[in-house]
């Protein structure tokens, strides 16, 4: 907290001061003044709002979907929060996957001036991180075996087309331990 008291105005100061707090309902007392994990990414991103991806999937991950909060004057959902960070990163895996896991089936974000879906989402997880095995499991339930016209019935992740089996079989081979439910999510 003294560090705080002094250097107030440092990004790198509030992300790791967050990081310590273990839930969205710690604080910590500065001064006078009680500050949330929330608040010291807020303070963060006012200070540089450029900082890293890291700190904007943070503060999304503080945020319900009714949920806002406001940086520099300007108010941000769960989901500008995340595609900020992907502005920042486009290669930061777990912001796709928490933008994913976000979105409605029939839903869409803008990430770089284009228009993603929540399968595409986790197209991006898994071309960034391969072995990750709750990507597999999501990205399946986006597939419908039997689809319409409108649906899709397979998936091309880095270059390789998967059926919706195909992707449950992956998710158990890469972990064996968990119990991934084939039911839609």
């Amino acid at each position: 907290a003294k560090v705080l008291e002094t250097a107030h105005t440092d990004a790198k100061t509030w992300r790791p001061l967050a990081a310590r707090l273990t839930s969205s309902t710690d604080f910590i007392a500065i001064g006078k003044k009680s500050v949330t994990k929330r608040q010291c990414y807020i303070h963060a991103l006012e200070n540089d709002p450029t900082y890293d991806s890291i700190t904007w999937r943070h503060l999304g991950s503080t945020l319900t979907p009714s949920t806002t909060a406001i940086v520099s004057g300007k108010i941000f959902t769960q989901k500008d929060c995340y595609t900020t960070a992907l502005r920042i990163d486009n290669k930061d895996a777990k912001a796709w996957g928490k933008l994913g896991k976000l979105l409605y089936s029939t839903e869409t974000a803008t990430v770089r001036k284009n228009t993603v879906t929540k399968q595409q989402c986790y197209i991006h997880v898994l071309e960034l991180e391969p072995t990750c095995a709750a990507a597999w499991f999501a990205l399946a339930s986006t597939i419908t075996p039997t689809a319409t016209a409108n649906e899709t019935s397979a998936v091309t992740v880095s270059g390789t087309t998967y059926t919706q089996q195909q992707c449950f079989t992956k998710a158990k081979e890469i972990d064996p331990t968990t119990n991934f439910s084939e039911t839609k999510q």
